[in-house]
């Protein structure tokens, strides 16, 4: 407890996520002014419809008075569709009314940690959702590009973007978007209804789409048939953290078989760009996964691996194999989306993002300069664009890495990451980046916080995991960094960015004296980025102190012309001594510090 006004004692209110929903009667005013006893008994009926109509989505009314009032749901499909049962159920009943007399609602929706204080919640983003319904048309409703990415591919409801927007005493911008319920027609999921699974799913704002189909059962039809399902299951909730890619509702995707339909028509059904099957096979004591990444257009099979492990450790190793399976489904996809943009002349928001990310990892001075434009361009046709801000913030910590540059950098890094969270709290890549600018910014505790969240949100999110080992070995700790690490290159061995990855962990083995395992993973580092000159002061300092500084010096002499004071001692550690343990590790082996 803290102490607050006159000594009083503030309670710690309990945080957690929720969707949160905002109401308002539309002219209130107006109607009261004209039969107040009609409009109360008008009001009165139909918010009991509302709560009648909330509850069948496992929903909560909260904060009534007067004309508004908000409810709160467990995720953010059921408070879509419950505004788009109370919207259609409010416009019959207002046909019973005279015109003057109907009684219409605005609605915003948005998503995020609140304070819970029993009966009601509070804080910023259940002021968000109040703006929001602001913006809304009578009988429509406006939610958060954070409720969007949660609904997309799992609703008919189709969104108009109407980009970002400042809202009244919100500091952030929140990207925007509205629907007018009145006129579509009723959701996938109402009571009753069913998916008319001819029709392609709407749109994704450029996005391409994926689906998870059910994973055949090649072993005993009873015993094993769960393990599919479960696996297929899991990939989809795996792929659903990672946000980028819109993921297909398992209710949809599911009822396909690969050998029923062709890929196209699969993937013209269910709206879905890319197709993930796969089969499970029991022989004896071991199990064998098989998995494929398909492009529904094409046909062709972009990726495939298999996965063997023992039966009797399915439960121990699932989260594992799971974790891997999706690491490498959001690289294969990545890497299709870049090939595919790098065809196209003309290219829209999303294949300007592409573009930029295949440019960045090429790691050459031009290469560096053409993907921050194309970012910068995409950011200039849609400033509210998350996939814009993570890749350009990723780009400005990688320049203020090679470059070693001041906080500034690391600042400009934090904003981007700020503002792609407060249009969606629940990616994993916002955390990311606010916990490297942290890192980046001397204080690796708070940056340590940030990234064990990105973790939760996304346990697949490979550079999340190794920048947690990072945190450990900036303060001193190097044996803490060392499991986050291998388990971020067991999760995803072909990540662009291993080089620097198996350097921190020469690194983490080099400061506990290990000088065999420091020089095997400074070694391996190098082999991915010859010219890295973290892992060469690795190699150089650990073959220099285990005593064989002949082979350091022909090392340097060959591979290592100088290397900067100023840049060593710039590395973010928070005892200083590390930065002076790798200064004087290199001038044993005769290398040249410049200043």
């Amino acid at each position: 407890m803290q102490a607050g006004i006159l000594g009083m004692k503030v309670r710690q209110f309990k945080r957690r996520f929720t969707v949160v929903m905002s109401a308002d009667v539309v002219a209130y005013s107006r109607l009261m002014g004209s039969d107040e006893d009609l409009t109360l008994a008008t009001l009165q009926s139909y918010r009991a419809l509302i709560a009648e109509i909330a509850s069948e989505e496992r929903g909560r009314l909260f904060g009534v008075a007067g004309d508004s009032w908000m409810a709160e749901f467990g995720d953010a499909v059921s408070a879509v569709n419950t505004a788009a049962g109370i919207q259609r159920r409010v416009e019959l009943e207002n046909r019973k009314l005279d015109a003057e007399q109907q009684v219409h609602y605005r609605i915003g929706i948005h998503t995020g940690d609140v304070l819970d204080a029993g009966d009601d919640l509070f804080g910023d983003n259940v002021n968000i959702s109040a703006r929001l319904q602001e913006l809304a048309q009578p009988g429509g409703l406006v939610v958060s590009s954070a409720v969007l990415a949660q609904v997309l591919g799992k609703t008919e409801i189709a969104f108009e973007p109407l980009g970002p927007k400042r809202l009244k005493n919100i500091g952030a911008t929140v990207n925007v978007f509205s629907a007018n319920l009145v006129e579509v027609q009723p959701c996938a999921r109402t009571k009753g209804s069913a998916v008319d699974l001819s029709k392609p799913v709407p749109g994704f704002l450029g996005k391409p789409a994926i689906a998870v189909l059910p994973f055949e059962n090649l072993g005993d039809p009873d015993s094993e048939e769960y393990l599919a399902e479960g696996l297929a299951e899991d990939i989809v909730i795996g792929l659903s953290n990672v946000r980028w890619i819109p993921v297909i509702s398992h209710k949809s995707s599911f009822v396909f078989r690969m050998n029923a339909l062709e890929p196209r028509a699969i993937g013209e059904a269910l709206g879905a760009r890319y197709l993930v099957n796969g089969s499970v096979r029991r022989a004896a004591d071991h199990v064998r996964i098989a998995i494929n990444l398909i492009d529904s257009e094409s046909g062709y099979n972009l990726w495939s691996q298999h996965y063997d492990f023992p039966f009797d450790r399915v439960f121990d190793v699932q989260d594992e194999i799971i974790g891997s399976i999706v690491s490498r489904l959001d690289t294969e996809v990545d890497r299709a989306e870049q090939i595919r943009a790098g065809k196209r002349e003309n290219l829209d928001t999303w294949e300007l993002v592409r573009r930029g990310v295949w440019h960045m990892k090429m790691l050459t001075k031009f290469d560096a300069a053409k993907s921050r434009e194309l970012f910068e361009e995409a950011l200039k046709r849609d400033p509210g664009s998350t996939e814009a801000k993570i890749q350009l913030a990723w780009w400005v910590f990688w320049d203020g890495w090679t470059k070693a540059r001041d906080h500034s950098v690391f600042r400009q890094v934090e904003k981007l990451a700020r503002e792609v969270l407060a249009d969606d709290p629940r990616d994993a890549r916002g955390k990311l980046m606010l916990g490297i600018a942290r890192l980046m910014m001397h204080d690796p505790v708070t940056g340590r916080a940030d990234l064990s969240e990105a973790v939760k949100l996304n346990p697949s999110l490979s550079p999340a995991r190794a920048c947690l080992g990072s945190t450990f070995i900036l303060d001193g700790e190097p044996e803490k960094g060392i499991d986050p690490l291998l388990v971020s290159i067991r999760l995803n061995p072909h990540d662009h960015y291993s080089f620097h990855y198996l350097g921190e962990l020469g690194m983490a083995y080099y400061m506990q004296e290990n000088w065999e395992k420091a020089c095997e993973f400074a070694r391996r580092s190098l082999q991915l980025r010859p010219g890295y000159w973290y892992a060469k002061s690795v190699l150089a300092g650990s073959l220099a102190r285990s005593g064989r500084v002949d082979k350091a010096a022909t090392f340097v002499e060959k591979y290592f012309e100088s290397v900067s004071i100023k840049h060593i001692n710039w590395l973010p550690f928070v005892d200083k001594k590390w930065n002076q343990y790798i200064a004087s590790g290199l001038e044993m082996t005769g290398c040249r510090l410049s200043e």
